[in-house]
């Protein structure tokens, strides 16, 4: 019988404290962000950036609940 057990993951929103990172104290990454590629025609290109503009499309990171315990104890 083979048995598995998930992970403790949280799913993290932009905008949400633990969106950001911060390294090496100064320069502060986001844990994702939504990338078009430049050969992407610019007529659906501008329809992606329109649509995340208006929400439709978001950014979400997923991350351990381990890793989102020690961030917040960093704070």
């Amino acid at each position: 019988m083979l048995t598995s057990s998930l992970p403790d993951y949280i799913t993290v929103k932009e905008g949400d404290d633990l969106f950001t990172f911060c390294p090496d104290g100064f320069t502060i990454v986001p844990r994702a962000s939504i990338i078009v590629d430049p050969s992407c025609p610019s007529v659906h290109a501008d329809m992606i950036v329109q649509a995340y503009n208006r929400g439709w499309i978001k950014a979400v990171a997923h991350i351990q609940g381990k890793e989102a315990t020690w961030a917040r104890l960093k704070e």
